[in-house]
């Protein structure tokens, strides 16, 4: 884990895999976070992008709730913390569920349920206040 006094979120995939994501709130209103099973850096949001973020996991859950089972993706640009280079994180809807990846990632992408948007919601929100 990158040296950074920051605080886990557990939450599961929908295939059943424990994701830790590690947060911690800057001081201009945005966020750090790593995702542990990730082979990736850390990623800075500034406040904007975190409000997007936000605003796009509540987009995406309320479409999972509505029903919808494929839409077009939608990303949020942040800053790798080692690089200082942009990098996108990627999300959709597919097959009835809000899948995430990010560019560079050799993962395949990662399935969520409403149930983990839901838990990633509150987390943000908790490290923001």
């Amino acid at each position: 884990m990158p040296s950074v006094d920051a605080e886990c979120y557990l939450c599961s995939s929908a295939s059943g895999e424990r994701l830790h994501l590690w947060l911690k709130a800057l001081a201009d209103g945005g966020v750090w976070a790593w995702l542990e099973e990730s082979e990736l850096t850390a990623v800075e949001f500034t406040r904007q992008e975190s409000d997007r973020l936000l605003t796009l996991w509540d987009d995406l859950r309320r479409m999972l709730r509505d029903g919808a089972t494929t839409d077009q993706l939608r990303c949020v640009v942040v800053t790798e913390v080692d690089s200082r280079q942009r990098t996108a994180l990627v999300y959709g809807v597919q097959d009835g569920f809000i899948t995430y990846w990010r560019t560079g990632d050799p993962r395949d992408p990662v399935p969520l349920d409403v149930n983990a948007i839901d838990e990633l919601i509150q987390a943000w929100n908790d490290v923001r206040t």
